[in-house]
Formats: structure tokens, C-alpha cells, sequence
């Protein structure tokens, strides 16, 4: 008994400090985000990253959910099933962070970004850079719908763990815009569209992912 108070503490205290650092992360990434640096490579990394972010954050907050067929075996054994971990401040504080201060900007930076118009060029020195600048949009996009994936996921871990917190009144997703999250699409142009047309939403040939 005092080896499993003294695991789970262990586990708390894990959980606390990773929470904090993912913070720490977190607060330089969503000023990065807002910067809105308009280097092509810069974008992609930036990207990258933060797809990873929001994979772990998925994973952080996973690792919160009960463990698969711990409720059956516990039922088998006739004992109480073992709680989950608990949601300690530093997690409540990050999903807070998150909702406010890195999503909106991320969704706001990616709109931006496909909605950019190119500069014109004449002649076939247009028609060629036209077409570097369609595959470009469809290369991004297809970056950004991973990316939105990865925010989708995180969400749907959040409102897993509402479910498992019910009984406490968990609510994790005050603050976060669901509405606009849902309504967010990523769109390319068809050929012969101006490529500033990215985030528009007619006459377009629509990416296969859509927020829903």
C-alpha cells in the first residue's frame, strides 16, 4: 500500500514538471507563431514543430486517461478500478495556455499564410512561377491539414478526459473556440486561380481536409 501511495506521487510529480516545461515551450512557440515570419523555410519548420508540439501535448494528455481494461480487470478482481492520474494545476494551466494564446494564432497564421497573394509576374516567367507557387499551396496544405490533425487529436484527448473527470466536473475545454476550429478549411486554388485565392471559399478544389 505505502509503495503505491509512493508510486503515485512519483507519478504526480512527473506529470507536474513535464506540464511546467511543456509551458515553458509553449510560451516562446505561440510568440514565434505571432511573428508571422515570412520566410518560406521558416514557415516549414515552424510547421514541423508545431506539429510535434501538439502531438505531445496529445500524448500528455493521454497519459491522464485510465489505462485500457483497467475498469474490466478491476471489475474481475471485484475491487474498485484505480483512479486515473489527477489533473494537477500545471496541466489545467496548459490546456489554458494552449486554448488562449497558441491555437487561435496558429489557425490565424495559417489563413494568413494561404491566403497570401503572389506577385504577379508577365510572360512565361509567370506562367512558370504560377505553377511553382499552385504546388507550393498544395505542399502547404497538405502540412497544414497534418497540422490541424494534431490540434483535432489533442482536442479529442481533452474531451476524453472531461468524460473520465465527469464525476469532478472537469472542464477542459473553456476557452477554447471549438465553433471556429470546426469551421476552419484549407482550400488550393484550381488552375488558373490567382494563388492569393488559398483561403477562399468559392471556386476552389478543396483539400481533403476540412475541419468538421
Amino acid at each position: 500500500m505505502g509503495n503505491g501511495a509512493a508510486a503515485a506521487r512519483s507519478v504526480k510529480q512527473l506529470m507536474e514538471a513535464l506540464c511546467r516545461r511543456l509551458r515553458e515551450v509553449l510560451e516562446v512557440l505561440q510568440v514565434v507563431v505571432q511573428t508571422r515570419l515570412g520566410n518560406p523555410q521558416v514557415l516549414e519548420v515552424q510547421v514541423e514543430v508545431l506539429i510535434k508540439a501538439y502531438r505531445l501535448l496529445g500524448a500528455a494528455a493521454k497519459a491522464h486517461l485510465p489505462l485500457k481494461g483497467s475498469a474490466a480487470a478491476a471489475a474481475a478482481a471485484g475491487v474498485a478500478p484505480p483512479p486515473p492520474p489527477p489533473l494537477g494545476r500545471a496541466f489545467h494551466d496548459l490546456v489554458a495556455l494552449v486554448h488562449k494564446d497558441l491555437t487561435p494564432p496558429v489557425y490565424a497564421a495559417v489563413g494568413d499564410d494561404l491566403s497570401a497573394p503572389a506577385a504577379p509576374v508577365g510572360g512565361e516567367e509567370g506562367v512558370g512561377a504560377a505553377r511553382l507557387s499552385r504546388a507550393k499551396l498544395k505542399r502547404d496544405a497538405k502540412a497544414y491539414s497534418q497540422l490541424v490533425h494534431a490540434i483535432e487529436e489533442w482536442e479529442k484527448h481533452l474531451l476524453s478526459l472531461e468524460k473520465a473527470f465527469k464525476a469532478q466536473g472537469v472542464n477542459l475545454m473553456r476557452g477554447a473556440k471549438r465553433s471556429t476550429n470546426r469551421d476552419f478549411q484549407i482550400v488550393v486554388p484550381a488552375a488558373g486561380a490567382g494563388a492569393g485565392a488559398g483561403a477562399a471559399a468559392g471556386g476552389e478544389d478543396r483539400t481533403e481536409r476540412q475541419r468538421r
